[in-house]
């Protein structure tokens, strides 16, 4: 008996731990497979105006396009976010772009990065206006 205690420490639970342990068991089950919302595994392909097939996952939302450069601090905190919130979106760096930098600037785009959220620009990172154009 001892060598079985030693590999299975299990064996040395008397009835009482066992039940408490069945049942703990069935609440977790129940927990995670009924309780809990199972996550969505549809893909969701969107394609662009220059025909460019994105897919997605999650729920088709928004259209988020932002302008913006490789060393902009405010940019960065903006990829961070969309990021860390699931939010897909296109991102145009204006330094490599001559065709983006001028879309920026009809845009009347001052600094970076332009946020475009279903056409409603935001300028700057604001992440008031970002939650109140993804609502």
């Amino acid at each position: 008996m001892w060598r079985l205690s030693l590999y299975f420490p299990i064996a040395q639970l008397d009835y009482n731990d066992m039940y408490a342990m069945n049942k703990l068991m069935t609440t977790l089950y129940f927990a995670f497979t009924l309780l809990i919302p199972q996550a969505s595994a549809e893909m969701i392909e969107r394609v662009d105006q220059n025909g460019v097939i994105y897919f997605t996952s999650g729920q088709a939302a928004h259209e988020v396009i932002m302008y913006g450069v490789t060393n902009c601090g405010y940019c960065r905190k903006a990829r961070q976010y969309f990021s860390k919130h699931g939010i897909d979106y296109v991102e145009y760096n204006i330094n490599k772009s001559s065709k983006r930098l001028k879309e920026f600037r009809r845009m009347g785009g001052r600094g970076t990065p332009l946020i475009l959220i279903d056409g409603r620009k935001i300028q700057g990172f604001n992440t008031r206006a970002i939650e109140a154009a993804l609502k």
